[in-house]
């Protein structure tokens, strides 16, 4: 239980109370999250697990037969600059 005293806003007087700060919120978490993507996006292990889970969700089975998982992976680490320049660009109005 907290210790501080519960205010007396409705919810929709909350959100109307929250909506005065939203921008500042929204950009405070986007930078922290872009901050934490990026160190993963840098993060050897981190990657491969995510190119692994892509080899296995999105690759249709007829090509993961034919299609060694280590070739999969090597090929994205090689596009890796690619595939992660939307998170390490500077944040714009289309890329948000």
């Amino acid at each position: 239980m907290s210790k501080f005293p519960q205010a007396n806003l409705t919810s929709t007087a909350a959100y109307q109370k929250i909506d005065l700060y939203w921008p500042q919120v929204k950009e405070y978490v986007q930078k922290q999250t872009a901050a934490v993507a990026i160190d993963l996006a840098n993060n050897n292990a981190c990657m491969t697990k995510v190119f692994e889970g892509a080899y296995e969700v999105l690759l249709p089975l007829p090509l993961r037969l034919i299609l060694p998982k280590d070739t999969f992976v090597k090929y994205c680490f090689s596009h890796r600059e690619q595939l992660v320049a939307r998170i390490t660009s500077p944040r714009t109005e289309t890329n948000r």
